[in-house]
């Protein structure tokens, strides 16, 4: 493969046949997620991958969850084969075919993916150039987030064990006095 990515439509993307293939989202993309499966009269299931604490009381402040999808996504057209909010979907699926691994930053290519399936030539910069911004965002945000739960002293604790799960943009930007930190959408 040369030149930019092309999607075939293949499905595969957007087919999750065990909840650990669903996506991964920032708490601004659950909320986003949250209102359009609401508008089209569904509901989402997402279960909190990451989070900081102890808070006072014995919260957590959340980093990343995961969007769990059994099937099809809920957004995904069968018909056309193509996104529904294709301009509003979320950063991991933007940056699919690629794999993100955090924390480390290790960048893979998903084998679900039909289009990967000839060799890659040209550089990862080359072939999906779009799809490594997406990851490369996703890296910063995470990063920038993690660091700054870190300096403020919270840890990476198991969710499940948290008295009470609040966003870590809506935290941080509390503590900002509402001044936000950067993340647009919400």
């Amino acid at each position: 493969m040369t030149g930019g990515f092309k999607c075939l439509h293949c499905i595969h993307c957007c087919f999750f046949a065990q909840e650990w293939e669903s996506p991964i989202v920032f708490p601004w993309e659950k909320r986003l997620l949250e209102r359009m499966l609401n508008d089209a009269g569904l509901r989402g299931v997402f279960a909190p991958v990451e989070a900081y604490g102890p808070l006072p009381g014995g919260g957590c402040v959340v980093v990343l969850y995961r969007w769990v999808v059994r099937g099809f996504c809920p957004f995904y057209d069968s018909v056309s084969r193509r996104c529904m909010i294709h301009e509003l979907k979320p950063l991991a699926c933007r940056m699919f075919p690629l794999l993100l691994e955090l924390p480390s930053g290790r960048l893979m290519l998903s084998a679900a993916c039909d289009a990967v399936r000839p060799p890659i030539r040209g550089g990862v910069e080359r072939v999906f150039p779009v799809e490594l911004r997406a990851a490369e965002t996703v890296l910063l945000l995470y990063t920038g987030v993690v660091e700054r739960l870190r300096s403020l002293g919270l840890e990476r604790v198991d969710a499940s064990k948290c008295g009470g799960l609040v966003d870590a943009d809506i935290y941080l930007e509390m503590l900002a006095g509402g001044e936000g930190w950067g993340v647009e959408g919400d």
